[in-house]
């Protein structure tokens, strides 16, 4: 007859709770591609003022998001 045994694996605590962590450079491309929409709707409702600052704030976004990919 086999003997049973049971074999215990180790998980470090940083590898158990991954499934739970949020990945920022996913909600920077989210609010990246929200705020291209804004900025293309304004447009093409011709309030160019807004389009404007819209597409400075998108920008800002897309270096936070580079700097983030770049850091991971």
């Amino acid at each position: 007859m086999r003997s049973m045994t049971t074999q215990l694996i180790f998980i470090p605590e940083t590898e158990m709770f991954k499934l739970f962590q949020t990945n920022p450079t996913k909600k920077l491309e989210k609010q990246y591609a929200l705020k291209l929409e804004e900025a293309r709707d304004a447009q093409r409702a011709g309030k160019i003022p807004l389009f404007a600052t819209l597409t400075a704030e998108a920008e800002e976004i897309g270096r936070q998001l580079d700097a983030a990919k770049q850091g991971s």
